[in-house]
């Protein structure tokens, strides 16, 4: 801006300019080049300047610091106004009409002394709400300005004599001016200036206050200049913004924006982009498409990579202070792996392989002692359906036993990704029931994934189902063990069927898998040994003595031999024992009665599709108890998916429930866990806690990855609490379902 002419008077003054200073030395300072038709500086008796007058200067970089030293200052004729005008304490005077002003700072609130504030016939949008501060205010003149409103604050200029706000883009007074006769309000119409600044404030940011909103236009109305700050955009950018493509400058520092929509490279006449403290995780992949940004300001975000499209040799990118940690209070797994693309590993073979050069950290925001350095580790994908999606689930692996996150320290861990589960609340939730039965369950916290330096989104990190002194705690054998010695066993129930050890028992013709199988598989052949053979075959039938005592009707059922495939089963006819007789209550002594009903409890309340089928059904057998012990509980992706509304049980038929459910000791069991645990389970008060704990995290998650739909369709809603709220339903409506049938028994 070229200054058209700066007149300063100085009278009545108690502290001199600088009385080391003449005017010469001045101009040399302020005003080197200055003829003298364009600086005049006059000085009092005793050598203070008392006047100054200086024109047609380029102080486009700001009026020189040195003018503002003159504290006593009272009346003062400029055509800008810098934030530094709040050191004229003593000002009567103001007059900057004619001029080019767009805006003023807000620190002209505080010319506590001002009188005259004369600032008609400028380009004024809109006025600081520190303006209502200037409580000396006589005389306040905004003539032929392109004022679109007028702040409230005004109301507590109590000595104002005269208002005069003729000429300008106001369409209505604020009531607190309505009828006052020092107001002059003529000839003010929204249509007389281009408002279309104006009419995006009103749009998007009704609240923003002044010195909040900073907007730009050129002649045609098409705004090029925009600013907002410290506004509530956690929901979404309003589409507004994205429509305004001849933006060349966007500011939204500190707005609580946590998602920027794809459609930001509509704007694609912007040159800079401030996104400063917010809270974004990613950025749209194609963000950098803009081909004329130039400068992208992103600190105090939560972001962990830039997308590939942005050109860093071209765009000038700030990215200080940035990190998933800093937007959530869960603990963040960095996941390093040599394997950078996960969706290529799409075989069953490809599930299978570890990739040993990997490399984990964790930063825990809440739980200092939580956090650790980069350890070694090796990683590989696990779920047999869960896989193939895009959000994967992983297996970890360290090279040393570690504990994680407060768990009991061991090498194996998983990623669980709740990718069919949008309340991400079933397999916690799950595990609470099992809490609350004292039923033993693995144990879990929830994370943020940041794999390969990328965010992946909110996670289960869980103990895995192994057999450890501090997990399940059961004999595993020896070296050295002779053909005819025994181990414990820790089985899976599970119609994918794809695990070494494996056999079909012969009256319920369910899916046996050995998933300890030290000492009975060898080293090299991976073939079973002959003492693995020998100590299969007992426990087989160990399985099918069981089974006959469960279901005596069909205790003379041949062996269904060697079964390598599970669709070898459609070629065998099918048992149906939905029919059978009251079970021989001997079964009792190789059964533990109490953790069976309590895994039939969970897994009913939870409503678990996968029970029925069954698949991940746990238990192990001890050798010095000759005794099953059901759980842990795992694998919720196909829990909870609808609401039932017939009150009837859904798996008191799965597995072995449709003779124990015969059984008297095991309905007798069952009414004595609905009387000593029930009491303990408040589902409602559980899920709300949780909900609240991860609220922000999950909705990332969502607005990351998307709402997926569930394979076998179920419920669908549009966010985290819909889904919460529906879970919510879900299992509360079954506890009295089950609560009632029990009571039925």
């Amino acid at each position: 801006m070229n200054l058209k002419i700066l007149l300063v008077f100085l009278s009545y003054i108690s502290i001199t300019f600088a009385a080391s200073l003449s005017c010469k030395q001045v101009k040399k300072k302020v005003c080197s080049s200055c003829s003298n038709d364009n600086y005049q500086c006059k000085t009092d008796t005793n050598g203070n300047i008392y006047s100054l007058l200086i024109n047609n200067q380029n102080f486009s970089n700001g009026i020189p610091d040195i003018i503002f030293t003159i504290t006593s200052l009272k009346d003062f004729k400029i055509t800008s106004i810098p934030s530094k005008i709040e050191n004229l304490k003593k000002l009567r005077r103001l007059d900057l009409r004619v001029n080019k002003l767009t805006e003023l700072p807000k620190e002209i609130g505080k010319l506590s002394n001002l009188k005259y504030l004369k600032l008609s016939n400028n380009d004024i949008v809109s006025l600081p709400s520190s303006i209502g501060n200037l409580k000396s205010l006589i005389k306040l003149y905004f003539t032929n300005c392109k004022l679109t409103s007028i702040p409230s604050s005004i109301k507590n200029l109590v000595n104002l004599e005269e208002l005069v706000l003729d000429d300008n883009c106001i369409e209505e007074l604020p009531s607190e001016l309505i009828g006052k006769s020092y107001v002059s309000f003529k000839n003010n119409n929204g249509n007389r200036c281009n408002n279309s600044c104006s009419k995006l404030k009103n749009k998007i940011c009704s609240t923003c206050k002044t010195d909040d909103f900073e907007c730009k236009a050129n002649e045609n109305g098409d705004i090029y200049h925009l600013k907002i700050k410290n506004n509530d955009f956690s929901e979404a950018i309003p589409d507004d913004i994205f429509d305004l493509t001849s933006l060349e400058y966007l500011s939204l520092e500190s707005n609580q924006i946590s998602f920027i929509s794809g459609k930001i490279t509509n704007l694609e006449n912007l040159n800079e982009l401030n996104l400063i403290n917010n809270q974004l995780r990613f950025l749209p992949y194609n963000i950098g498409s803009i081909s004329n940004l130039k400068i992208l300001s992103l600190d105090n975000n939560c972001i962990e990579h830039l997308p590939w499209s942005i050109d860093q040799d071209k765009v000038n990118v700030s990215l200080e202070n940035n990190g998933v940690w800093r937007c959530s209070k869960l603990p963040v797994v960095y996941l390093t792996t040599s394997i950078k693309d996960w969706d290529e590993m799409t075989s069953k073979e490809d599930s299978k392989i570890w990739d040993t050069d990997s490399e984990i950290s964790i930063i825990s925001p809440e739980k200092e002692e939580w956090s650790f350095t980069t350890k070694k580790t090796s990683v590989r994908l696990r779920g047999n359906t869960t896989r193939f999606e895009q959000k994967k689930p992983f297996n970890i692996k360290l090279d040393k036993k570690q504990s994680i996150l407060g768990m009991p320290e061991s090498k194996r861990w998983v990623l669980i990704a709740n990718y069919f589960d949008s309340s991400y609340l079933r397999n916690e939730l799950a595990n609470y029931l099992s809490e609350c039965l004292d039923l033993y369950h693995v144990n879990g916290q929830f994370v943020n994934l940041v794999l390969n330096g990328q965010y992946n989104g909110l996670y289960w990190l869980a103990e895995s189902i192994k057999v450890d002194k501090n997990r399940i705690n059961i004999d595993d054998g020896k070296k050295g063990m002779t053909d005819d010695e025994d181990k414990d066993y820790l089985i899976e129930i599970d119609t994918n069927y794809d695990e070494p050890i494996k056999f079909i028992s012969n009256i319920r013709r369910l899916p046996y898998m050995i998933k300890n199988d030290d000492y009975m598989i060898d080293d090299e052949t991976k073939e079973l040994t002959t003492g693995g053979k020998a100590r299969l075959e007992r426990f087989k039938n160990r399985i099918n003595n069981l089974e006959k005592l469960l279901y005596p009707d069909f205790e003379d059922v041949e062996d269904i031999g060697v079964i390598e495939d599970i669709t070898e089963l459609d070629n065998i006819k099918r048992i149906n024992t939905n029919k059978c007789s009251v079970p021989d209550e001997s079964y009792n002594k190789i059964i533990d009665i109490d953790t069976f009903a309590k895994l039939w409890v969970v897994n009913e309340i939870m409503s678990n599709l996968d029970f029925r089928n069954p698949r991940s059904v746990f238990f192990t057998y001890e050798m010095k108890t000759n005794k099953f012990k059901a759980g842990p509980v795992w694998d919720y992706d196909y829990a909870s998916l609808y609401l039932n509304e017939d009150g009837e049980l859904l798996l008191s038929k799965s597995i072995y429930y449709n003779a124990l459910f015969k059984s008297p000791s095991f309905i007798k069991r069952l009414k004595e866990i609905k009387e000593e645990y029930f009491g303990n389970i408040d589902l409602e008060k559980y899920i709300d806690s949780m909900s609240e704990k991860l609220s922000t995290d999950a909705e990332y998650d969502l607005l990351y990855w998307g709402i997926h739909e569930h394979p076998l369709k179920g419920f669908v809603g549009e966010n985290h609490n819909d889904y919460v709220e529906f879970l919510k339903l879900v299992v509360t409506v079954k506890l009295s379902v089950v609560i009632d049938n029990i009571d039925k028994l």
